[in-house]
């Protein structure tokens, strides 16, 4: 089988080696190693942070990725403290503070979008103007319970719910019900396009 083409930026990233091995592994056990035919994946100078955000693209056979990653993403704890405050680079990092678990847990949430929108035509394209942000994290609770009970790392679900709560709690919005509508979410094995929006629907109004 042909692999996939990796594009890292940078590309002399310390901890390349590894975090490629990873990404290839988590791409592998979703079922997308034969549907993806390049990523780029840019590793953003921020050790103490722990943003990622994916794009892709389909194509006529093969689908492209783009991923933003906070350095932190591929820290240890440890290594998150100790580095969260410095201006570490991705060239500059010591290859005694990566953690493959956090790099899968990072890759695994991410490419569960992807595989998410292939199998089951969930897309936040076609979701309403101002509801995106809503609609992305009732999709991410989706995500993170279904790798929880498959016992890959990610999220706790204290820390999902913390998430979820300042999502849809600021300004007064959907407090009755939301606890509720959150474990559903976080149980569910297969949910659609029309399911998401119902229940941002119900949160949001």
């Amino acid at each position: 089988m042909k692999r996939f083409l990796v594009r890292w930026e940078p590309d002399n990233f310390t901890c390349r080696d590894r975090a490629e091995a990873a990404l290839r592994e988590v791409a592998q056990g979703l079922g997308l190693a034969r549907k993806i035919g390049h990523a780029t994946i840019r590793v953003r100078p921020r050790p103490g942070g722990d943003e990622a955000i994916v794009a892709w693209r389909e194509g006529r056979s093969r689908v492209s990725l783009r991923l933003e990653i906070d350095l932190g993403n591929f820290l240890t704890p440890g290594g998150r403290r100790a580095l969260g405050r410095t201006a570490m680079g991705a060239c500059d990092l010591p290859r005694r503070r990566y953690s493959d678990r956090a790099a899968r847990a990072t890759f695994l949430h991410e490419l569960s979008h992807v595989a998410d929108a292939l199998r089951h035509g969930i897309d936040s394209n076609e979701v309403p103007r101002g509801r995106w942000a809503p609609f992305n994290e009732v999709w991410n609770v989706w995500i993170d319970g279904r790798l929880s009970r498959r016992g890959e790392p990610g999220l706790l679900k204290r820390e999902r719910w913390a998430a979820f709560r300042h999502t849809f709690w600021h300004r007064g919005r959907a407090r009755v019900g939301s606890r509720h509508i959150f474990d559903r979410l976080w149980r569910a094995e297969r949910l659609s396009q029309r399911d998401l929006l119902e229940a941002v629907e119900l949160l949001v109004g």
